[in-house]
């Protein structure tokens, strides 16, 4: 590897757009209506307008040997059966990859010698026996079970940062995103390069597929100049790791030290290198991408997968199947054939299409759908076969069954929401932008707490499984359901669960109806729980039916005048109960406690949200008050101790039909006054409160130590909310 390549110059290189548009298609390009002769399938055309299945299935139907006289490539036949395919790949002796006869790719064609040329760029994928197989086995232990093994966990947690850092509910290039950064970091882990160079190794492999692209370079000569970057680069770790003393476990050290690959020339280690970084890109790649694009095409199957992920397995060779991401190869005759009575000559460019063989229907039921538990799915023919057999096809299939079952446990869909763009070449059949945003379908429960019955009480939402989700799309879901409160499940265990709650205005610390509903949602009211929630650790218990809760501790603050606490219900000072004091008590969310005359005054309350207002303004509330607490000593019926409404400002919403945390407030200020017992006879102090808004609320008391406030929870429904 001392001497090294002169760079060649392209100054008076035709442009890549000249190339182009003199074989472009008609833009009405109709493979159907088509004359048959002037059919040619490697027309990058075809596959950039997402039309080259077409052709393919009109060749397997009326010419499945077909002749190309006319193309930017010369003359070629085309295979496009699944058995002839097969049959080409696996009779190497008479047909070649070598390089010297043509190689690999439409364009090609067998020389004498080798020219002098940097672009000549033999590898092993372009060699026949034995040569083939010598430098093959060189990096074949990187690929071994014990290896894939090894690299399970890298992969799994590389998956799962990639797809929490995507954004949610909004689009995307997944492309970008997702399919080129696994792939990237994998191939800078094979490699052994720095992960920030992973993106250099994807641009090479683009390279080698676009350099006529002329809308990614403008003339070839651009493109080439890139590859000799790719040499540069790579022969500085070349010859750092050939001088190491101890080989190194990575593809480089292999070739560096491999007894048939560490004397290559400049030109064939150039071309193995960009063979590895190729194949370790497109395949995973444009499987990752074509993928989630089938299941969008085909929403059964994405249920299908949704009820059972354990399909995975079976999934990715049917989406490999599907997506074909390598549409071609191309071998050269080597003597005369005859294959479905046409005559193949010696040194006839021959194109094996395995996007077409894979959508044979001779050979498998239903092609042209994606059939996730289709039977024996693995036998595609994407890979290839015979001695040129797809070297890192297990490694493929390990990303892309680890890549989906960590989506599965993050998202209920990726969504399609654009149109894909698709790469300008009959060789890789590749997306390169495809718009997408991931859908989380999260389930939700709606419940009643402090009801004695369904349908009444405080209405809940809770969300379960919420921990991916923002903070605004918290904000959004709560605004959406317009309940008092809604909570999210960010984390849950056996006994406890992380949970937050939010209004349709803002988060609370704590409260206590969304403590007890999602509590009795996590257990259905059979175990203890404990909610971690933002104001605290919060304990939740059941007995006989009665969801309990021990609230953070309460906290009185300085109370307002009885005629200003008067006057936030719209009522006199008068009005006001003479043995009750008025107090403030703040327990996460705070409260104004008032007490009235009577339950007829109760029942006339009105909140006053102007006087609230200048009260606040005037700093004669303190801060940290949410409600309005108004009780009565006289309740609704015998069966109660106390009869109480709460109003509060949030949105449209003025009073809520039952309140955990002013509650346990209230129990605080009974138990400090000393009014521990129950004049219903209950063992609780019982409080009845929502009656004015028909949605009639029980609340149980304990004022013991510690204070508890417990209600009965109510099923209402159970759904899936779409995020």
């Amino acid at each position: 590897m001392s001497d090294q390549p002169e760079q060649p110059g392209f100054e008076t290189a035709t442009s890549n757009r000249e190339i182009r548009e003199r074989w472009k298609l008609p833009a009405d390009a109709d493979a159907a209506s088509m004359p048959l002769e002037k059919l040619n399938p490697g027309n990058g055309d075809w596959f950039e307008r997402n039309k080259a299945l077409g052709v393919f299935d009109r060749l397997r139907a009326e010419d499945p040997v077909h002749l190309t006289e006319d193309s930017q490539f010369g003359p070629y036949w085309s295979m496009t059966k699944y058995d002839d395919v097969k049959y080409v790949d696996t009779h190497q002796h008479l047909f070649s990859s070598d390089i010297m006869n043509g190689g690999i790719r439409l364009g090609g064609r067998p020389m004498a010698e080798p020219p002098d040329a940097m672009f000549h760029l033999p590898m092993f994928i372009m060699a026949d026996q034995p040569v083939h197989d010598e430098q093959r086995k060189v990096v074949a232990p990187m690929f071994t079970p014990t290896r894939l093994a090894a690299l399970g966990e890298l992969i799994r947690q590389r998956a799962g940062d990639i797809l929490d850092e995507v954004p949610r509910g909004e689009s995307f290039n997944w492309v970008r995103e997702v399919s080129v950064e696994l792939t990237g970091r994998m191939l800078a882990t094979l490699f052994d390069v720095p992960q920030e160079d992973r993106h250099l190794l994807i641009h090479w492999s683009d390279t080698v597929e676009r350099i006529g692209d002329p809308d990614y370079f403008e003339t070839p000569a651009e493109g080439f100049n890139e590859i000799w970057k790719c040499f540069e680069y790579f022969n500085e770790v070349w010859q750092t790791r050939k001088s190491a003393s101890e080989p190194g476990e990575d593809l480089i050290s292999f070739l560096a030290h491999g007894e048939s690959t560490k004397n290559m020339s400049p030109n064939e280690f150039l071309g193995n290198v960009l063979l590895l970084i190729v194949g370790g890109n497109d395949t995973t790649r444009n499987s990752i991408t074509g993928g989630v694009q089938a299941l969008n095409m085909f929403p059964q199957e994405y249920d299908k997968l949704r009820d059972n992920p354990g399909l995975i397995p079976n999934m990715v060779p049917e989406i490999i199947r599907w997506q074909s991401p390598v549409a071609h190869m191309c071998r050269t005759a080597m003597e005369d054939v005859e294959i479905r009575g046409k005559q193949i000559k010696k040194w006839d460019k021959v194109a094996i299409w395995y996007a077409s063989g894979n959508r044979d229907e001779e050979r498998i039921t239903d092609p042209n759908t994606l059939l996730i538990d289709r039977p024996h799915a693995r036998q595609h023919l994407s890979f290839g076969y015979g001695i040129h057999r797809c070297l890192g096809n297990r490694l493929a299939e390990m990303q892309l069954m680890i890549l989906w079952e960590e989506i599965m446990k993050r998202f209920s869909a990726v969504e399609v929401v654009g149109d894909a763009k698709y790469l300008n070449s009959s060789f890789i059949r590749g997306i390169t932008d495809l718009p997408k945003r991931v859908i989380q379908r999260l389930r939700i429960t709606v419940v009643d707490v402090f009801a004695e019955k369904p349908l009444a009480g405080n209405q809940l939402a809770v969300v379960l499984g919420a921990a991916d989700l923002s903070d605004d799309q918290m904000q959004l879901i709560a605004r959406e359901m317009n309940f008092s409160e809604t909570t999210f499940v960010l984390r849950e265990a056996a006994d406890e669960a992380q949970v937050r709650i939010f209004t349709p205005a803002s988060e609370l610390p704590f409260a206590g109806h969304p403590t007890l509903g999602t509590a009795w949602v996590l257990t259905a009211g059979q175990r203890p729980i404990t909610l971690d929630l933002a104001g605290g650790r919060v304990p939740v218990d059941f007995v006989d039916g009665v969801a309990w809760m021990t609230p953070p501790s309460v906290e009185f603050k300085d109370p307002v005048s009885t005629g200003d606490a008067a006057a936030l219900l719209g009522l006199l000072e008068s009005d006001l109960h003479p043995d009750f004091t008025v107090a403030t008590a703040v327990v996460g969310p705070g409260f104004l406690l008032v007490p009235v005359k009577d339950l007829a005054t109760l029942k006339v309350a009105r909140f006053n949200i102007d006087k609230l207002h200048e009260m606040i303004k005037l700093g004669r509330l303190d801060k940290a008050v949410n409600g309005i607490f108004a009780f009565s000593s006289e309740p609704y019926d015998n069966t109660a101790d106390y009869a109480a409404r709460m109003f509060f400002e949030a949105g449209d919403a003025r009073e809520d039909p039952a309140t955990g945390s002013a509650n346990a407030c209230f129990a605080a200020y009974l138990k400090a006054a000393g009014r521990n017992a129950s004049v219903s006879g209950s063992a609780s102090v019982v409080v009845d409160q929502g009656v004015e808004m028909s949605r009639p609320s029980r609340l149980y008391l304990d004022l013991s130590e510690p204070l508890r406030v417990g209600g009965k929870v109510q099923p209402v429904l159970e759904g899936v909310i779409t995020v």
